[in-house]
């Protein structure tokens, strides 16, 4: 049999049909002309002119605009961040009488999202419903979006005002919606509310994406609810949800402000075991939550994992250590810390050298502190008044006074805040060199500099004052501190009414023995000893 070969012969296309075909030149025509008269609008001259902008419109439509050209013209301007112009485009259809639907106010309402302007998305949101527009669930979303970005007061509040408003409308909700929507409780800190918005979504069977979780979990975190926090790190990982990078920074984060670091080290070991990222906020989230429970070696060791892992450690990072250390009193470490931040070109800052100087009082290292102020004048980094007033009291505790007055003259020098730990301090020099007269100067200046006394100001000051003799001064500023509704300690009672019979002043010694009878700080046995002194001095047995 002879198979005779059949040349083949392609079958010719079948035209399509004329109205299809009309459909798609009209769409083609459509995108060319919308393109064309959004460079137009986007060239116009600023500042822009509603009636630059409705002449250009003009000059395009000679009839009703196609609904589709303009929703292309509106999206367009939204992407370019052209909401005023996208606004005059709105009011240029509004005034011609040409029908707008939800289209144009999606593509209006999503410029004023991308340019944070709430106020006016919220507007048009009413504006639809005035006009009896139907909204819809990108409607919805763009308008909650605005809310989260515009940095509103209370944006979380304002962005469940439309969220609310869905069911009523029955529009359907979906994870954009309630992204947007958990992203504004987080800025503001309500993780209650974004629980419930989680709650909601779970019984409205809305499908969850990583991202909404994970802002929970950031949300948690900055509201101090470090348990619930972990709970969503939980709950991701049941519902099989890729928890990220910054969901584990966030948890670890709330640890550290609910000072777990055992739980914050347990996620960062986490976040290894499953070869997940980590970056410097991991390691100082829990650098801090090891500062914060003083655990100083367990901070030195998650620094030098850092290192070893290559992330770069930065300023931040040596504050948390060293604070960590200043709290434990290892004063050589914190130096050690110094020294390395300074080989590593990563530059010292008020908050390190402040926690070099606290470990130094922690340690009873004076001549350290006062190096260390030198260091920070020579590197001309702020002298603030928590460094002095540190540096002053470990001088004072280390029996330094001419020191404590040294720096006290420096702060007055350079013109920095004097505040109580200060003049306590100085106080407290004067008071072991017995110098009332100080005493009573620096009481003169804090009150002319506004500062407070408090009871321990005016203790020191009066120990000056007996210390020196002068128990006249010493009743004139117990007198004072009545008047300013402060009362001395049991200390202080029990030394002015000794120095009180020391002198024969008995009856002085009875008024005070009967003002601590009437106070919280009630007599002890020293003090009636002293009563029962000078009873016997002035033979007033029936006193005794």
């Amino acid at each position: 049999q002879v198979c005779h070969e059949v040349p083949h012969t392609p079958r010719p296309c079948r035209p399509p049909c004329r109205g299809r075909a009309e459909d798609v030149r009209r769409t083609c025509a459509g995108s060319e002309k919308a393109e064309l008269l959004l460079q137009d609008l986007l060239q116009l001259e600023k500042p822009l002119q509603s009636s630059a902008v409705f002449a250009t419109l003009d000059q395009t439509f000679s009839t009703n605009p196609d609904p589709r050209t303009s929703t292309q013209v509106l999206s367009g301007l939204a992407k370019k961040h052209a909401l005023a112009t996208a606004l005059f485009v709105l009011a240029w259809h509004e005034s011609n009488k040409y029908t707008l639907n939800h289209y144009h106010y999606n593509a209006v309402i999503d410029a004023c999202a991308k340019a944070g302007e709430w106020r006016q998305a919220l507007q048009l949101f009413g504006e639809m419903k005035r006009s009896k527009v139907q909204s819809n669930t990108v409607t919805f979303n763009a308008t909650i979006s605005a809310c989260d970005r515009g940095g509103a007061k209370n944006a979380w509040e304002t962005a469940l005002q439309p969220l609310s408003l869905m069911a009523e409308s029955q529009v359907e909700a979906n994870a954009i919606t309630f992204s947007s929507a958990i992203s504004s409780c987080d800025k503001d800190g309500q993780w209650v509310t974004a629980l419930q918005m989680l709650r909601v979504m779970g019984q409205g069977m809305v499908e969850r994406t990583a991202i909404i979780p994970n802002s929970a979990v950031s949300v948690c975190g900055k509201g101090n609810a470090w348990k619930r926090a972990l709970h969503l790190v939980t709950m991701n990982a049941q519902a099989k949800l890729e928890s990220n990078t910054i969901t584990f920074n966030a948890a670890v984060s709330a640890c550290d402000k609910g000072s777990d670091w055992q739980k914050a080290l347990q996620l960062f070991s986490a976040m290894v075991i499953h070869e997940m990222t980590t970056d410097a906020i991991t390691f100082n989230s829990g650098i801090s939550a090891c500062a914060k429970d003083s655990n100083w070696e367990k901070a030195l060791q998650t620094l030098s994992a850092m290192t070893q892992v290559g992330v770069e450690v930065n300023k931040i990072t040596f504050n948390a250590v060293i604070t960590a250390c200043a709290k434990n009193g290892k004063w050589e470490e914190a130096a050690k810390l110094c020294e390395v931040m300074a080989q590593s070109k990563v530059g010292a800052d008020a908050v390190t050298f402040n926690a070099a100087v606290l470990a130094c009082k922690k340690s009873g290292q004076w001549e350290r502190a006062l190096m260390l102020l030198h260091v920070m004048a020579d590197d001309k980094v702020e002298l603030g008044t928590i460094t002095f007033s540190t540096a002053m009291t470990v001088c004072e505790r280390g029996g330094r006074w001419e020191k404590v007055f040294e720096t006290f003259a420096t702060m007055v020098q350079s013109k920095v805040e004097l505040d109580a730990v200060t003049f306590s301090a100085a106080l407290a020099a004067c008071e072991v060199r017995g110098s009332w007269q100080d005493s009573c100067l620096l009481l003169q200046v804090m009150k002319q500099r506004e500062v407070k006394a408090d009871t321990l100001i005016f203790t020191i000051a009066i120990g000056a004052c007996l210390k020196d003799g002068e128990w006249n001064q010493a009743l004139q500023l117990a007198r004072v501190m009545a008047q300013a509704t402060l009362e001395p300690n049991i200390v202080t009672f029990n030394r002015l009414i000794g120095t009180c019979v020391k002198h024969g002043r008995w009856e002085t010694a009875f008024q005070l023995l009967l003002a601590m009878s009437t106070k919280s700080n009630l007599p002890d046995a020293i003090s009636f000893t002293s009563a029962v002194s000078a009873c016997e001095k002035t033979c007033s047995w029936d006193k005794a």
